[in-house]
């Protein structure tokens, strides 16, 4: 599948400022209104998936409440989630002790036609 979700854009014209989506181990989407943005999952050893969507959601609104850029959120929001799926359990990691650095961030492709 495309990682710019179809329905993004519908989503946007109902009045949505941003649109994030999880593609599970295949990273995450952000679509505003004027770019979509793709953030890589960096290969992680997955030991429980529970709450990584929702940490992943976490991640981005804490950047941008920060004042952090949509790409540093995205970036942030998909090491918070890489970070949770390497435990067990539900407990978030500490921002500090991400490594953001090793997770890229760019245009989204083009959905397929």
């Amino acid at each position: 599948p495309s990682p710019t979700p179809s329905r993004a854009r519908d989503l946007l014209d109902s009045g949505y400022e941003r649109i994030v989506t999880s593609l599970g181990g295949d990273g995450a989407v952000l679509v505003t209104a004027d770019r979509a943005l793709y953030a890589d999952a960096p290969a992680v050893e997955v030991v429980d998936t529970v709450g990584a969507g929702d940490s992943l959601f976490a991640g981005v609104l804490s950047a941008l409440d920060r004042g952090e850029s949509e790409s540093e959120a995205l970036r942030t929001g998909v090491a918070v989630a890489s970070a949770v799926v390497g435990t067990t359990g539900t407990t978030p990691p500490r921002l500090d002790a991400l490594d953001r650095d090793r997770i890229a961030v760019g245009p989204a492709p083009a959905p397929a036609e």
